[in-house]
């Protein structure tokens, strides 16, 4: 069988055996890897796709970061996986438009944004804004620290305030769940 050799931007090559993707990734994220067209591999990173960019204009992706897919940007240690994902200091982004600003915070789905430390936003357009906070579902807003929301349409605004269902809106410590309702 034929052997190509495409060139790279460094001097590493990587001969990628008959094995599984995964064991692929696994053998190219021991050095800095850049697969793909305009783009940047960080220290110990790997860069898998196309237009994936640093965190800040003209440096490379953060140390230890992975970017997988198209339009993505990190800092050091996250991760972004999908179409104009960001993911910040430690934090993970999978999706479409999706973004994780906190510190270990992680946002999944289609325009979902999780923007306070350790903070999850899974699902079309939610946001966990609040430290420790969880929005779960579609359109929900967690504002408040350790706040949890899950449905549709749903605010969290109170710090440690449980919310469950669709248009519901809670205040301080207090625990909702139904439709329409406001505490």
């Amino acid at each position: 069988k034929s052997l190509y050799i495409e060139p790279s931007a460094d001097n590493k090559k990587i001969t990628v055996p008959n094995c599984k993707p995964f064991d692929v990734v696994a053998i190219a994220t021991k050095n800095a890897v850049s697969i793909g067209y305009n783009l940047t591999g960080g220290e110990a990173g790997l860069n898998i796709g196309r237009d994936n960019y640093p965190t800040s204009s003209g440096t490379a992706p953060g140390k230890n970061s992975i970017l997988i897919g198209k339009n993505n940007t990190t800092g050091a240690g996250g991760m972004a996986i999908g179409h104009s994902s960001a993911a910040g200091k430690n934090a993970v982004s999978i999706g479409a438009s999706v973004v994780s600003s906190g510190t270990t915070s992680a946002a999944m789905g289609i325009g979902s944004k999780s923007s306070g430390n350790s903070s999850i936003a899974i699902g079309l357009n939610t946001e966990a804004t609040g430290s420790s906070s969880i929005s779960y579902g579609v359109s929900n807003k967690a504002s408040g620290n350790t706040s949890m929301v899950f449905g549709k349409d749903n605010i969290g605004n109170g710090n440690s305030s449980v919310t469950f269902g669709v248009n519901n809106t809670t205040g301080r410590c207090s625990r909702v769940f139904g439709s329409d309702n406001t505490s």
